[in-house]
């Protein structure tokens, strides 16, 4: 099972502490995401988030998976932020 840990990608974490919007590629699209959780989620390393811009095959904002292995690291850094996170807290729950 992979394992996470803070200072594999310390960039993601702070994003999420800091809550700043990230820009990354993600199978060749790029995406804009108010990040809101990192880790292992059915046995895959993942970045939850709601996307807010970029290119998407479904209508933005949304809720979207992002697994690890198909960001590019590359590409991945600050977007903006802070956002407001009270405006999607209710929408998402498990």
């Amino acid at each position: 099972m992979p394992e996470v840990e803070p200072n594999i990608h310390p960039l993601i974490w702070s994003a999420i502490e800091q809550k700043r919007l990230l820009r990354f590629h993600y199978k060749n699209r790029e995406r804009i995401v108010e990040p809101h959780d990192y880790g292992i989620h059915k046995g895959i390393i993942k970045l939850f988030g709601y996307q807010v811009a970029g290119s998407s095959s479904r209508k933005l904002p949304t809720w979207r998976w992002a697994e690890q292995e198909c960001c590019s690291s590359q590409c991945c850094g600050y977007c903006g932020g802070p956002w407001d996170s009270t405006l999607r807290s209710s929408l998402w729950a498990f």
